[in-house]
C-alpha cells in the first residue's frame, strides 16, 4: 500500500524494528546495575533452609582429635499485613544438632521453637518479643532469645545501587555469653557483583573473621577467612541461597 509516495508496510516494518531495538537497550541497560534492598515484605511466606558442616582438628600436649559438628536449621517465616508502619511475624524453628569426636560418645539433639515479633516495612532485621519451645527450660528460652535478638539487631546490609564489578562491605559483629564471659566475633564480609541475570543478581563473597574470648577459666583468640555464593532475587528483595566456606584457627588457654 502507498499513501502520499510511501511505502506504509515498509515504513512500519522500520519503525517497529526501531521500538525493539530501543526497549531492548532500555532492558540491557537495566541489567547493567540492581539496586540492593533487602527487606520481608507483607503477607508473605519465607522457607529457610540452613546447614552448617564444621571439621575441627585439634591438638593439644602433643595429642590430637578430630570432631565432625553438624548444624541443621529449618524455618518458616509468616509475615502479616502492615500495622503502623510495622510488619508482624512468626518464625517456626527446627533444630538439629549433632557432634563426633574421637574417644567420645556421640550426641545429637534437636529443638523446636516458635518466635514472634515485627519488623519495620522496608526493613529485614526483625525485633523478636516472645520465644515458645517444648523442648527448652525458661533459662534456655531466654539464652537463645536474647542471642537471636542481638544477633538480628547486627545484621546490616546498606541499601545501595551496585553496578556489575561492584562491591560492597558488611560487617556483622557477634557476642555470645559463654564460660563465665563471653566470646566475641566480627565478620567483615566483601560482596561483589559479578553478573544480573533472569531478574536475580549473582555476588561473589570473601570473608575476613576475628574472634577471641576472656573466660574465667582461661580464653583464646582466633582469626579465619573464606569465600562464598549470594544469589539476590529482585523482584522479592530477598536472597535465594547464600554459601560459604570457611577456614579458622585458635589458639585456646587453660
Amino acid at each position: 500500500m502507498y499513501i502520499c509516495g510511501f511505502n506504509l508496510k515498509h515504513t512500519m516494518k522500520k519503525a517497529t524494528l526501531f521500538i525493539a531495538a530501543f526497549l531492548m537497550a532500555g532492558a540491557m541497560k537495566a541489567q547493567d546495575s540492581v539496586t540492593l534492598d533487602l527487606q520481608f515484605m507483607p503477607n508473605k511466606k519465607y522457607t529457610q533452609v540452613v546447614g552448617n558442616d564444621t571439621k575441627m582438628e585439634m591438638s593439644y600436649g602433643g595429642e590430637g582429635a578430630n570432631m565432625i559438628m553438624k548444624m541443621s536449621f529449618n524455618n518458616l517465616i509468616l509475615t502479616d499485613g502492615v500495622k503502623a508502619g510495622s510488619i508482624p511475624l512468626t518464625m517456626q524453628s527446627e533444630v538439629s544438632v549433632s557432634v563426633d569426636m574421637e574417644g567420645m560418645d556421640s550426641s545429637s539433639n534437636e529443638i523446636t521453637m516458635k518466635l514472634a515479633g515485627t519488623v519495620k516495612e522496608g526493613e529485614l532485621v526483625p525485633v523478636f518479643t516472645s520465644v515458645e519451645s517444648e523442648d527448652m527450660t525458661e533459662d534456655m528460652k531466654g539464652q537463645v532469645f536474647d542471642l537471636i535478638t542481638k544477633m538480628m539487631k547486627n545484621i546490616s546490609f546498606p541499601e545501595k545501587t551496585l553496578k556489575v564489578g561492584e562491591s560492597f562491605v558488611a560487617e556483622i559483629p557477634t557476642s555470645v555469653p559463654f564460660g563465665g564471659g563471653a566470646i566475641d566475633m566480627l565478620d567483615k564480609g566483601t560482596y561483589k557483583l559479578v553478573k544480573i541475570e533472569a531478574g536475580k543478581a549473582y555476588f561473589d563473597v570473601t570473608h575476613d573473621i576475628s574472634l577471641g574470648a576472656d573466660l574465667a577459666e582461661g580464653g583464646f583468640n582466633g582469626k579465619g577467612n573464606g569465600t562464598g555464593k549470594m544469589v539476590y532475587d529482585i523482584a522479592s528483595k530477598y536472597p535465594l541461597s547464600l554459601s560459604n566456606d570457611l577456614a579458622m584457627t585458635l589458639n585456646i588457654s587453660q
